[in-house]
């Protein structure tokens, strides 16, 4: 993910909702997850040290 907070907002803006997150993992990252229209859940993920 190149920036977690537009991809949160564009699963929004298609219907979608997020279901879990913004969380910080230490050293890691940021893990989010979402669910599309049809019910389906996907973890996404903005790894630490990138944009």
């Amino acid at each position: 993910m190149e920036n977690l907070a537009v991809t949160l907002d564009a699963v929004r803006e298609a219907g979608g909702k997020v279901v879990m997150g913004p969380v910080t993992i230490p050293t890691v990252g940021d893990l989010a997850f979402v669910e599309d229209t049809e019910g389906n859940v996907v973890g996404v993920m903005q790894y630490a040290g990138k944009p």
